[in-house]
């Protein structure tokens, strides 16, 4: 009878090589076939046979997020998340952008200079989703980031669409009472250069006004912040309302 002879030159029956060959393939079938019932199994099978899925991408920066970012870190701005006790309800807000104007406040009669006073007001005594300006700066001059610009301020009574509003905090009327009547040099620079910032990342925006422009019935941001705003249009390029 013919033998057959193996790659080796010996008999195929009697191999050692072949046989310790055989008993490998036969484990590596056994092993894959209980892996194949994992996970993991089907993955490694998947990737031998070139076919295992792609990862997701990841995910794209929305376009408004990466303009509230951009700002923050220009200005080192305290984040809402940082500086916070409350938690804003997003879904009961309405939303907003391409923004034409820019509003400025104070404190008023209270003279708040801790955005936490702030949102204590806004939120707990008057129960509103958030904070009602987008920037609050205090007399360091350190911007803190209020209301996510994405959403709709609540700082101009029945016409917020459109404006960003930012509190120049103290009470800027002159009071024989107050010891904070005018706004600090750091305020009015730190005010100046978001709004340039502002401006550069929306083209809509063209005015800038004080509260009692558009509510007659107030006096803010005080008579003495008021008179600060044609300085401030003048060096942001900005037109009255």
């Amino acid at each position: 009878m013919k033998k057959d002879f193996c790659a080796h030159g010996m008999p195929s029956a009697q191999c050692l090589a072949c046989k310790a060959s055989a008993r490998s393939s036969s484990n590596t079938t056994r092993v894959m076939r209980r892996l194949s019932n994992t996970r993991q199994g089907r993955d490694i099978a998947s990737r031998r046979e070139g076919t295992a899925s792609q990862s997701q991408s990841p995910p794209v920066l929305d376009a408004r997020q990466a303009v509230i970012e951009r700002i923050a870190a220009k200005h080192a701005i305290v984040r809402r998340r940082d500086w916070g006790l409350l938690s804003p309800n997003y879904t009961a807000m309405d939303t907003d952008w391409d923004y034409t104007t820019v509003v400025i406040h104070h404190s008023g009669n209270g003279g708040e200079t801790n955005p936490k006073e702030i949102e204590s007001k806004h939120m707990t005594e008057k129960g509103w989703e958030d904070v009602g300006y987008h920037y609050l700066i205090p007399p360091s001059g350190v911007i803190y980031e209020g209301r996510d610009l994405r959403y709709k301020g609540s700082h101009v009574e029945k016409a917020n669409t459109q404006k960003i509003g930012i509190l120049v905090m103290g009470d800027f009327e002159s009071n024989w009472w107050d010891a904070d009547d005018e706004p600090t040099a750091a305020q009015l620079t730190s005010a100046g250069e978001l709004i340039l910032t502002l401006k550069l990342e929306f083209k809509t925006l063209t005015l800038l006004g004080g509260h009692r422009d558009y509510k007659t019935t107030t006096e803010c941001p005080g008579d003495i912040m008021y008179k600060q705003l044609g300085t401030l249009r003048k060096t942001t390029s900005l037109g009255g309302p």
